[in-house]
């Protein structure tokens, strides 16, 4: 088999290992067969207040011409996001005296693009470009107007992290996109380099602390007193825990940072849907309701009393979690 041919079967497997979207691997595919040396597929992932924009760069080596994952970066837009089946539109300099545009899906990425020229550009959204709305325009490469409604998006600075991959080893997209959150996700193969051991740890970023080399820093909680969501799942009223599948489905989203839907059963008796987090620090669960309000725990424990366990570990100093920070901005 031709070596490049194999290299993009290759980066198509990985692709999906890493939890990229199909369409986003389907438009990789088609670069990558083009022969684009460099390329960037970007998926759209919601979260509770706006969108994550995650970016997968795939480059061609010069020696080889094989093609490789270096990257992803995830970005954390808390403003304006477009309905489904809209899309944001940048014109770009005419070619040949003819008018050019590119579609982008993600807002993030439209502004980055439309903040890139240099003359006149205009950037809009809607379904098509002849039919779309004017956010903002550009001339001589100074932009001169901004809708209201998108002002405070263009003004907002966007958490970012960019992940490395060593070997095509690291966190995958969703876990990148429940870090970038603030949420927690437990890891299984990190490295300690002094003594070259593996070992487990619950990673979640530190954005209290500066950045370094552009990335959050990544506070750790390991060893054998660690968060185990499997045994702290059983002290609440669950419905879905009576079914062994939906239980390890919930064990296993919890490790990966996800937000799983719950059927919870109240002192009252009564059912309602919620959804849970780890909260790996204090070893316990989140409760939520569907419009991101906070619950109280207690009223779906199996046992009430058997909960100040819990409050005493909430109670303790935030420096202790700063001891267990990586001291290094590590791309995870």
């Amino acid at each position: 088999m031709n070596s490049n041919l194999e290299s993009i079967d290759n980066v198509i497997s990985k692709a999906r290992e890493l939890g990229m979207g199909e369409q986003s691997i389907v438009l990789m595919e088609e670069q990558m067969r083009n022969g684009i040396d460099r390329i960037a597929v970007t998926d759209l992932y919601p979260a509770k207040r706006g969108q994550v924009e995650a970016t997968t760069f795939i480059n061609q080596s010069n020696r080889s011409e094989n093609y490789y994952i270096s990257k992803f970066q995830v970005a954390y837009n808390q403003g304006k996001v477009l309905d489904e089946g809209l899309k944001f539109f940048v014109t770009l300099p005419e070619r040949d005296g003819e008018k050019r545009f590119q579609g982008v899906e993600g807002t993030l990425r439209a502004i980055e693009l439309f903040k890139a020229q240099k003359g006149e550009s205009v950037l809009s959204y809607g379904k098509t470009f002849a039919e779309s709305q004017v956010i903002a325009t550009m001339n001589e490469g100074k932009i001169d107007s901004i809708a209201q409604e998108f002002q405070r998006t263009f003004r907002l600075v966007p958490r970012t992290q960019t992940i490395w991959l060593d070997r095509g080893k690291g966190n995958s997209i969703p876990q990148g996109v429940n870090l970038i959150q603030g949420k927690y996700v437990d890891r299984d193969d990190m490295l300690n380099s002094l003594k070259g051991e593996v070992y487990s740890a619950w990673i979640k970023y530190d954005f209290d602390s500066p950045k370094i080399r552009d990335n959050y820093q990544v506070l750790q909680f390991s060893g054998e007193e660690r968060f185990d969501p499997r045994a702290e799942l059983e002290k609440y009223n669950i419905k879905e825990l009576s079914d062994p599948k939906k239980f390890a489905a919930l064990e296993t989203g919890l490790r990966n940072g996800d937000s799983p839907a719950v059927t919870v059963i109240g002192a009252d008796g009564k059912e309602q849907t919620l959804t849970i987090e780890a909260e790996a620090r204090y070893k316990k669960l989140n409760f939520f309701d569907k419009d991101g309000g906070v619950q109280k725990r207690e009223q779906f424990l199996k046992e009430p009393g058997k909960n100040t366990e819990l409050s005493n570990a909430e109670s303790k100093s935030k420096d202790k979690e700063k001891e267990n920070a990586a001291s290094q901005g590590m791309g995870l």
